[in-house]
């Protein structure tokens, strides 16, 4: 009795026709056209990406969604984010000496005209950063007063637009380093 031989998964053939297409492209010619030669790179990078989430989708074990990585650089500057939107906001009118350097943002809750989408929403209209001068300074004293003297010149240059703008319309929230 002669035994009969499976027959291969839909997938399983369509895989086997992929390798001749990969072996196909792998010594392709491709071209002269800088641009032709970009786009094909383009849609073989999308085309990898696709069959990487295939493959992935294959896999009976769950990925997680996202994974912390704090070497990473978008991960630290999503943690310095939540921690500045955790900040309590002051208003910019009223910015002391203090000492430290760091992150800030400014928000507006005026009614001028170019800004009025932002009122209301706790989106900052401005983001910057105050270095210390010394970058080896670890505490806020041996910083400076470098992140006050930064807000309270945005606050000097938004009081000369008297004509648009209020100083008392103006908030912020800081992150020290």
């Amino acid at each position: 009795m002669a035994k009969s031989k499976k027959k291969d998964s839909p997938l399983a053939v369509l895989l086997s026709e992929l390798r001749t297409l990969t072996e196909r492209i792998s010594t392709a010619e491709p071209g002269d056209d800088l641009r032709a030669v970009k786009k094909l790179r383009l849609g073989l990078e999308q085309t990898t990406a696709q069959l990487k989430n295939i493959t992935n989708k294959l896999d009976p074990v769950l990925r997680p969604e996202s994974i912390f990585d704090p070497s990473d650089p978008n991960t630290s500057g999503r943690v310095v984010a939540l921690t500045l939107v955790a900040q309590t906001k002051h208003p910019l009118a009223k910015i002391p000496e203090f000492y430290g350097a760091g992150v800030y943002a400014i928000y507006y809750r005026g009614n001028f005209g170019p800004y009025a989408p932002l009122k209301g929403v706790d989106h900052p209209i401005y983001v910057g950063k105050a270095d210390p001068d010394n970058q080896a300074a670890k505490d806020a004293v041996s910083q400076g007063t470098k992140l006050s003297r930064r807000l309270n010149e945005h606050a000097r240059s938004i009081g000369k637009a008297v004509s648009t703008l209020d100083i008392d319309d103006f908030d912020c929230r800081c992150v020290f380093r």
